[in-house]
């Protein structure tokens, strides 16, 4: 299946960007797409020259969702985007701020958005809490990346920032409701 990636002019809110989420930053910035990194400290994610999208640096805190989306909103508005070019979100965030600031996320994004939801393992087997995660009052239906493990002979690691990043785009560009990168199960196995 070929991938459309002509995206110029449209715009993608990262909420997680600045760690093992910069290489796909830099991805969608090649495609053209402004990309709004929303981190503690966002511009310690800024990659180097890259032609294409814009890198809209926007300081946010999971636990302070409102303000999170006000700061969106205003970094969009200084930069004259509207909010029909904002395609959609990728967020890193957990719980107990993950459904309060995709609540938020309904003040920013248009009501077709595609949001992509990244879980990782290291605490809590994601796929056991999914039933309270969608929720029908948003206008959009969250689709989910499940971050596993890498396993060889030598014993299991957690995936690298590149494999994460590389999983990240393919989910955003398959459309599909669940993806996983690495390896789930058996669940005792993780690192």
């Amino acid at each position: 299946m070929e991938v459309d990636h002509s995206s110029k002019g449209q715009c993608v809110v990262i909420i997680g960007g600045t760690g093992m989420l910069r290489p796909a930053v830099r991805t969608l910035m090649e495609r053209g797409i402004s990309v709004v990194v929303v981190a503690r400290r966002p511009l310690r994610g800024v990659p180097p020259q890259v032609n294409g999208g814009a890198y809209i640096p926007v300081e946010g805190e999971w636990s302070a969702p409102e303000s999170l989306a006000e700061a969106v909103r205003d970094a969009l508005e200084d930069r004259g985007i509207s909010r029909s070019t904002v395609c959609g979100a990728i967020i890193w965030v957990h719980s107990p701020h993950r459904q309060s600031v995709l609540d938020e996320l309904t003040r920013i994004l248009k009501p077709d958005a595609r949001v992509l939801q990244l879980w990782g393992n290291a605490a809590q087997d994601p796929r056991e809490v999914m039933d309270n995660e969608d929720r029908p009052d948003r206008p959009w239906r969250t689709r989910h990346l499940f971050l596993g493990y890498h396993r060889d002979s030598g014993g299991s690691r957690w995936l690298t920032d590149g494999e994460i990043s590389r999983a990240t785009v393919l989910a955003w560009d398959s459309g599909s409701e669940y993806a996983s990168a690495g390896q789930l199960d058996p669940w005792e196995l993780r690192p």
